[in-house]
């Protein structure tokens, strides 16, 4: 779903109670005594049957939400919470607390709640989404490359040049590489400040090949292993279509695949399938891999990659072991 569109369907479940009549109120009243909401802010409100329903990206944006309104200057949301108004996805993140970065510097202090960070956002650097103000791609990658975990960074870096690619026209790849090495730029320009060093190794890793948070974090697993891996690796289909496999192995002569539930549920991703027919072509499709390449898949979900350690196991168990890396290889992964 578009940016504009997701957070203009979360806005329209939040209720402000000065705006509600007192009927309303009354209402309200009785579903906090039934602990039926969830407050967002003070004076806003969201019925917890749709907090539940809410992804955790989804949630910062329901709390940004509600602090812009109740705000005195209207705020720039940073970090993480820029990351959820963009579209970007938060790999394991369900903290509540929300980011912005004052564009005049300010005073405020940070509440439980939110998270000012020092420094400006100059104009060049924000955008408005749905009304609401937000550090661009650009600020907002270079953020979270610098201070975010190497997984969750990733995770947005690689949708981020996925986005630029198809925004861009021409060559995906060349689009690609000059956005990344604007953002290289950038980081050139701040000798000595915290998080640079991380920041473009994150960068130089990044790939917008990548479908998910979870095969970018998969693939920064591989990497750490020494398990030497190619991206979305084509086998002819049928037909003239094509199929694509996350990961080739090919010191392994295998193939690997991040395996997210959302797909099984998520109504974009399903083009109205229900689970048992999706379930079903994944089965018809890696029949097929398997039976003109002769090479197995193996698979890997979130509990997997969860750690290092679990996912070298994981991964051990169908014989694949990574192979010693240099001093050089190792000091490029992220």
């Amino acid at each position: 779903m578009e940016p504009a569109l997701r957070i203009s369907e979360i806005r329209s479940m939040i209720r402000y109670w000065d705006e509600l009549s007192s009927t309303d109120q009354k209402v309200l009243r009785s579903h906090r005594r039934q602990q039926q909401v969830v407050v967002l802010a003070r004076g806003c409100y969201i019925l917890a049957e749709h907090w539940n329903e809410l992804y955790g990206e989804d949630r910062q944006i329901a709390v940004a939400l509600a602090h812009s309104d109740r705000e005195l200057r209207r705020p720039v949301f940073s970090h993480f919470t820029a990351a959820a108004l963009l579209g970007l996805p938060l790999y394991r993140f369900s903290s509540i607390r929300v980011h912005m970065t004052n564009p005049q510097g300010g005073i405020q202090k940070s509440t439980p709640r939110v998270m000012r960070h020092e420094g400006t956002a100059s104009d060049d650097e924000t955008i408005e989404i749905a009304g609401v103000r937000v550090t661009s791609m650009e600020r907002t990658v270079l953020d979270l490359a610098r201070f975010a975990s190497a997984e969750l960074a990733l995770g947005c870096a690689d949708e981020a040049l996925k986005l630029e690619a198809l925004s861009a026209g021409g060559s995906a790849q060349t689009s690609q590489e000059i956005w990344r090495e604007g953002l290289l730029e950038k980081l050139h320009e701040m000798p000595g400040e915290r998080g640079v060093r991380r920041a473009r190794k994150v960068l130089k890793f990044a790939d917008g090949r990548a479908e998910s948070a979870l095969e970018s974090v998969g693939r920064l697993r591989f990497a750490r292993a020494g398990i030497r891996t190619e991206l979305q690796y084509r086998v002819p289909g049928t037909h003239g279509y094509d199929y694509f496999v996350d990961f080739e192995l090919p010191d392994h002569k295998a193939f690997a695949e991040a395996d997210g539930e959302v797909k099984y549920f998520d109504k974009e991703m399903a083009r109205g399938r229900d689970p048992k027919q999706i379930l079903r072509d994944e089965k018809e499709r890696e029949d097929w891999i398997r039976g003109t390449t002769k090479k197995p898949i193996y698979r890997f979900g979130l509990k997997h990659v969860a750690t290092q350690e679990s996912f070298e196991n994981r991964f051990a168990s169908f014989g694949v072991f990574g192979s010693p890396m240099s001093y050089s290889e190792r000091h490029r992964i992220p």
